[in-house]
């Protein structure tokens, strides 16, 4: 457990720099409300303690709480990071770009529903909740929530105080969280759930619920069973995401956090009649896999001028399509 290093003092926080020494300090602890005495001698890193000696679990995560609203409070915006919905040979496929935004109001620990985020944020007259990890991520059973409230969650990894005592300082964190806060590509910043991912690739049947057996993710169901061609396999039983799903060619990602399968086969079986103003074949490629014949966005994505059929249908300008064909709405 990390040593409490910021505290209240006058209804607002303050580090163990900023104050007395000794119980003059007048802190209370920010999560059980106990008297503090400040520790600042010279041969342990300077901190705070409970007077009764008691041990609070809580008190330097919800510290760290209190300090994220200060500092965006300071800041009057966040920058979220980019929406992604999965891979291909060209990197990272954004639905949305990182984005500067500007918080309206900010609220800790407050109920939502019934579920408690560390910190809720209103941004364009939405809610966001961000979590601060420290010794807990956010559980199975929360995500569930938050799905179910339809609400997006960010969750900011600050692990990384536990294992660097040296970074333990009131003045690094501050810079830490700030770095991360106001950074558009920081991997310690990155969606718990994103309602708006969620809501598109529900809209193309994408989406596959993952359960959990022995620990090992599995899905119950294969929309791929009578055209699966790449192993031999009994599909009598539940599929392992990792041994059976990952090596399918419609398999696109999997999202542990969420606990859900993005799963691309079915989708092309969204339009039953294709346009054939828009139509494009889809056509077998050298590995087998399903490509389409001629890309006519490739030069505006900067897309191969052949794509795989997953590359495809992940593009902005997919329309529908059949096992034979796809509509593309640049195609006209």
């Amino acid at each position: 457990m990390n040593e409490l290093i910021f505290a209240i003092k006058d209804e607002k926080l303050v580090s163990i720099d900023d104050v007395e020494k000794g119980v003059q300090c007048g802190c209370i602890c920010p999560c059980c409300g106990e008297n503090l005495v400040a520790k600042k001698g010279n041969i342990k890193c300077h901190h705070f303690a409970h007077i009764s000696g008691a041990n609070c679990d809580y008190g330097y995560e919800t510290s760290l709480h209190r300090l994220a609203k200060e500092i965006m409070q300071e800041l009057e915006y966040v920058v979220l990071p980019s929406v992604d919905i999965g891979k291909n040979m060209y990197g990272e496929i954004n639905l949305y770009k990182p984005y500067k935004a500007k918080i309206q109001k900010i609220e800790l620990e407050k109920k939502y529903n019934d579920i408690r985020p560390d910190i809720l944020i209103s941004i364009n007259n939405k809610i966001l909740a961000i979590e601060i990890y420290v010794t807990h991520k956010v559980d199975f059973e929360k995500i569930q929530k938050i799905k179910n409230d339809n609400l997006s969650m960010i969750e900011i990894d600050l692990k990384e105080l536990l294992k660097d005592k040296e970074k333990n300082t009131p003045l690094n964190i501050k810079n830490i969280l700030k770095q991360i806060l106001l950074s558009d590509n920081d991997v310690r910043k990155y969606w718990v759930f994103n309602s708006k991912k969620y809501q598109y690739l529900k809209q193309f049947n994408l989406i596959k619920e993952v359960s959990f057996y022995l620990g090992n993710p599995i899905v119950k169901t294969c929309p791929n069973i009578k055209k699966c061609k790449w192993r031999e396999c009994n599909f009598n039983s539940w599929y392992s995401v990792r041994n059976d799903c990952k090596n399918c060619i419609y398999f696109l990602e999997y999202d542990k956090i969420g606990s859900n399968l993005i799963c691309l086969n079915k989708n092309i079986s969204l339009g039953e009649n294709p346009n054939p103003n828009t139509s494009i074949p889809i056509i077998t490629g050298y590995d087998k896999q399903p490509i389409i014949s001629k890309c006519p966005g490739y030069i505006i994505y900067k897309k191969h001028p052949t794509p795989n059929l997953k590359d495809c249908i992940k593009c902005p300008s997919f329309l529908s399509g059949t096992e034979t064909s796809i509509n593309c709405l640049l195609n006209q």
